[in-house]
């Protein structure tokens, strides 16, 4: 528990504080006249990366953090698969676009299952984002969905560097990981995104695993229930 709040207070003062840090710097500066508009209109995509990329980890964080202190209650009504996909990738359409990455959603309109549905919008967002991280210049990520008699089976697959095996069995373990991992285009990470996943899953009465050859591309698959 020590180690995971210690953890935790590393994500904030690190992923949190330094790009906000910038942001102040680069403000005090206009502000002071020492650079004009237009030079720090310069910095302006760089800084919209970064504010979006803290609410995003904030966004985590307080989720996390919420489920740590009281466990996340989940509120279970039947929800169209294909939303949660094509919602996330809408949302994260910039970032795929910077790196011209291809997001196919290819789950079938049909597609419903009973869960939380904040609860599984985090779960896309945090695998398809995680996808584009570690997807290069060019790549393709797909989201599909098969049938089974009870649930549907998720796979977000990307063309990207691919996960050792060692890697997966240290993601997939009961210990809460902060790792952190760059991407192709040097893009941060800390982890907690895929323990959300994890945990998210679980409470929506599912599955998570992984597939993945390095050097090829990662499928990260997760089952949820259809309603009963």
């Amino acid at each position: 528990l020590n180690e995971t709040k210690n953890k935790f207070f590393s994500v904030i003062a690190h992923d949190l504080r330094a790009p906000i840090a910038s942001l102040n710097s680069l403000i005090d500066l206009l502000k002071d006249n020492q650079i004009s508009p237009k030079d720090f209109m310069q910095f302006a995509p760089k800084l919209s990366e970064q504010v979006k990329s803290v609410s995003f980890t904030l966004n985590n964080l307080l989720v996390w953090g919420q489920a740590q202190m009281k466990g996340a209650i989940s509120n279970p009504v039947e929800s169209k698969l294909g939303a949660f996909a094509k919602d996330s990738s809408s949302l994260l359409k910039g970032l795929a676009h910077k790196k011209d990455i291809t997001i196919n959603n290819k789950i079938p309109d049909e597609a419903k299952v009973f869960v939380d549905e904040d609860q599984v919008n985090m779960v896309f967002r945090n695998l398809i984002n995680n996808a584009i991280k570690f997807t290069p210049t060019n790549g393709i990520i797909e989201v599909l969905a098969t049938e089974n008699d009870s649930f549907w089976q998720v796979e977000v697959r990307d063309s990207g560097v691919g996960i050792s095996q060692e890697e997966i069995d240290s993601i997939l373990s009961n210990k809460t990981q902060f790792n952190s991992t760059y991407g192709t285009d040097n893009e941060k990470g800390t982890g907690l995104g895929l323990n959300l996943c994890k945990e998210m899953i679980k409470k929506n009465k599912g599955k998570l695993w992984i597939e993945s050859t390095v050097n090829k591309g990662t499928s990260f698959l997760f089952t949820l229930p259809k309603m009963s």
